[in-house]
């Protein structure tokens, strides 16, 4: 209570400094870009980086040991090199050794194990990635092991959220709570950038740049601050005014405007996600494949893009998002109301009655699920729309017998392994864990994603998650809706921007002055 008092004490005198002087003023001189970002900051603690605002703020001020790029491919940060074993139950990383923390220490192998251990030892947010963890070992200052309680490469996935602390600094305010206090107003980081101040605000954060990051480049400006901005209206006046160079959080009608004018750029990055009708399998009229097949063919996938999401989705060709690694070449999904009518009458239903669960409270899907309701009355279907929470979804999904006939849901990867999605969705494992969104029990495919996820070669891997698609695909065991493309504006002084896999909407630590 003492740290949150001190902390909204903080945010006062703050924001009557901000209030006082102009940003340029107490930049002194120095090049700064703003970042507007909606909703309030709960904690800076990476414990909860599976928050996205937590984690955009994080993305400035940490470093992981690995991450992914644009194409989806592991890639080294803190890490060097990594080596998974033959049997897939641990991964020893090489650390780098120019890599300084903001108070000037260095990483060690002690920082990755502490991080790792505080992060199972609380088991909130990031934990819920780490699963499979079982301990890390350092085997000298510049070399760790991670081992796991089973066979699994989603760890390196996994890994690619876990920001590496400085331990010795939150050690000495580690407090009762393992430095949970001290981290919901401070940092231990080694990133790009460090805090200008002791201690941010929730409504503005400031950060400044770290002049002994061990990956320099030109471009980062000396000072980001990231500013609480809620509404895209309110966004969009900022973002003209200059007030604001990123804006994070635009209605995709609002972006139209954007689109063509002088000065302002839109990025729109690989979707990590999108909106899904989900079918239980197991029993009643989805458990047949044609009628499934017919129900995919009815909906109107262009009019979606086109006047839901005006342009801020994509058409889909596949059972996982855009941002994934592995995914097999594909038909863009499109209507076709007379091949739906040809498999309606294969499937032997006659004025059939389904129903769907949907959360109204996202407007998109509020949409979709009427468009949806329009196309099936088109081919004499009649679906009755049955408003649901997300809680209330979640213990449906507990068994089969449970589980909604139709459920419209927008679904998404933490991170780019194809793995986490097929093994929550698709696989029998998911059903006796209360996690199959679809009931699918195919031992092929069971056998495929396994196999993957305990092969230490991604070629192999890959291959297997490849097939496992393909068989998703044919048995039709979702309509997939739409991706999501959320789009990003920034202002003329950002030199190129883009939507980021791991840590969207934006990494901090990539954006760029515009040259002059």
């Amino acid at each position: 209570m003492q740290s949150r008092k001190a902390l909204a004490a903080f945010v006062l005198l703050g924001e009557l400094a901000l209030a006082a002087c102009p940003t340029a003023v107490l930049a002194q001189g120095k090049s700064i870009l703003v970042v507007g970002q909606t909703g309030p900051l709960d904690t800076l603690d990476p414990l909860h980086a599976d928050v996205s605002r937590t984690d955009n703020l994080n993305s400035g001020l940490y470093n992981t040991l690995i991450t992914y790029d644009q194409d989806g491919r592991v890639v080294p940060q803190l890490a060097s090199e990594w080596t998974l074993s033959p049997d897939v139950t641990s991964i020893d990383f090489t650390l780098r050794t120019d890599v300084k923390f903001h108070d000037g220490s260095p990483l060690t192998a002690d920082d990755v194990v502490y991080t790792l251990e505080r992060t199972k030892r609380l088991g909130q947010g990031v934990s819920s990635m780490l699963g499979n963890y079982k301990s890390a070992t350092a085997i000298d200052a510049h070399h760790v092991r991670v081992d796991m309680t089973a066979p699994s490469t989603l760890m390196l996935g996994a890994l690619t959220k876990i920001y590496i602390l400085n331990s010795k600094l939150v050690q000495q305010n580690v407090g009762s709570d393992d430095g949970q206090a001290w981290l919901h107003s401070n940092e231990a980081g080694s990133g790009a950038y460090r805090f200008e101040v002791a201690q941010p605000d929730t409504t503005n954060v400031r950060m400044a740049l770290f002049d002994d990051y061990w990956a320099p480049e030109a471009g980062r400006a000396d000072i980001i601050i990231v500013k609480r901005m809620d509404g895209s209206a309110t966004q969009s006046s900022a973002l003209r005014a200059g007030s604001i160079d990123v804006a994070t959080e635009i209605s995709p009608r609002d972006v139209l405007s954007f689109q063509d004018q002088a000065g302002f750029t839109v990025a729109r990055g690989k979707s990590s996600g999108g909106t899904y009708v989900y079918f239980n399998v197991d029993h009643g009229p989805t458990a047949n494949v044609d009628l499934r097949r017919a129900l995919q063919y009815a909906y109107d996938y262009q009019g979606d893009i086109d006047h839901i999401q005006v342009g801020s989705g994509s058409l889909t060709d596949g059972p996982l998002p855009p941002s994934t690694a592995c995914r097999p070449t594909g038909e863009t999904a499109k209507q076709d109301i007379a091949k739906a009518k040809e498999l309606l009458a294969a499937s032997g239903f006659q004025n059939l009655q389904l129903t769907m669960t949907y959360d109204p409270s996202f407007a998109t899907m509020n949409a979709q699920a009427v468009l949806l309701q329009s196309n099936l009355r088109d081919i004499g279907i009649d679906l009755t729309l049955k408003p649901t929470t997300f809680p209330e979804y979640l213990a449906m999904l507990k068994s089969p017998e449970t589980l909604p006939e139709m459920a419209l849901v927008i679904d998404y990867t933490q991170y780019p392994d194809p793995g986490t999605m097929l093994s929550v969705n698709y696989t029998t494992a998911a059903i006796k864990q209360g996690a199959s969104k679809t009931a699918y029990s195919n031992s092929e495919v069971d056998s495929l994603i396994a196999g993957a996820i305990t092969n230490p070669d991604p070629e192999v891997r890959c291959d297997m998650y490849t097939k496992a698609q393909e068989h998703i695909r044919d048995d039709a065991l979702s309509i997939n809706l739409s991706y999501s493309s959320p789009p990003i504006v920034s202002g003329p002084k950002v030199g190129g921007i883009a939507y980021d896999i791991v840590h969207g909407p934006i990494d901090l630590s990539d954006l760029r002055l515009a040259s002059n």
